[in-house]
């Protein structure tokens, strides 16, 4: 016989777990006293705030985050007291917003908007920020549960009728303006950029930007796919060329003008491919058989 922890840990694999955040919190019980009802479901967690919200996704893992859009810390200005500033161990500022910062600690994780209030605008706002849609508080509970399993199997939760203003949202910020072939590279991939045209190892660009060098590898992968080059030694001297890396300035622009135009095509591209993959799971989902 299996130990009883190890049967509640491949159990909880096996289910769909959700973490519900939102600073209600008779909504907050209610909710999640009603989805413990559903078979197949596991509520692993309930936060009042987006900080407390990032240390349980650390630590729960949950499959799915359901978060008030009237959460007081949501918005976050990036201060250096701030949630970003706190969980990029930095007092620098960070403009981060709480749905981003969930969303990037687990990329696989789906994030959803909940609210009081239906809008395009609120729309717009979830979407831009890595959400998979938003949900209406005021839905039945049969409507909401059906929002829950569409989610469970890969969809997004947007309201048909808002389909038209999230695509014209895309058309405008895909619409041609200025290119270089950097500006389809995310802010962390120009960092890693920076250091390939050092000809920095892999295990440098880890230690150096403090991350993991299984996720330099994928940066350097994904580098190497948007610039359509084969190796390494390709993109070090396309970095060289482009005058990211200079002697005179440890950044990864060369020069304060050149950063300005840069980081505002980077936060675009970043916006965009967050777009991207909401306006994919909509075309997903409208294609599947009723």
């Amino acid at each position: 016989m299996k130990p009883t922890g190890q049967v509640h840990s491949e159990t909880k694999e096996n289910m769909y777990n959700i973490l519900i955040v939102d600073s209600n919190i008779l909504f907050r019980e209610g909710l999640s006293n009603l989805l413990r009802q559903e078979p197949g479901i596991i509520v692993v967690g309930e936060s009042g705030t987006v900080a407390d919200a990032i240390e349980k996704v650390k630590t729960l893992s949950p499959d799915l985050v359901l978060v008030d859009a009237d959460l007081p810390d949501l918005e976050d200005t990036g201060g250096p007291g701030s949630v970003a500033a706190q969980h990029n161990g930095s007092k620098e500022p960070h403009k981060k917003n709480g749905l981003h910062m969930l969303r990037i600690l687990n990329p696989q994780m789906q994030v959803v908007l909940i609210s009081n209030t239906a809008s395009d605008d609120l729309l717009l706002y979830a979407v831009r920020n890595g959400a998979r849609g938003y949900l209406p508080k005021n839905h039945s509970m049969p409507k909401f549960m059906a929002s829950i399993r569409a989610l469970e199997r890969g969809e997004a939760v947007i309201p048909r009728s808002m389909v038209g203003k999230l695509l014209d949202e895309f058309s405008r910020i895909t619409s041609p303006t200025e290119q270089d072939g950097l500006s389809v590279l995310t802010r962390r991939e120009m960092d890693v950029l920076y250091e390939l045209g050092r000809n920095r190892s892999n295990r440098q660009i880890a230690v150096h930007l403090n991350i993991a060098e299984n996720t330099v590898k994928v940066h350097v992968h994904n580098i190497l796919e948007k610039l359509n080059m084969r190796n390494r030694r390709q993109v070090a001297r396309y970095a060289r060329i482009q005058g990211v890396v200079s002697a005179k300035l440890p950044r990864s622009y060369p020069s304060p003008e050149r950063a300005k135009v840069l980081t505002s095509r980077i936060e675009r591209n970043e916006t965009l491919t967050r777009m991207t993959d909401s306006v994919s799971a909509i075309f997903k989902s409208t294609s599947k058989p009723r």
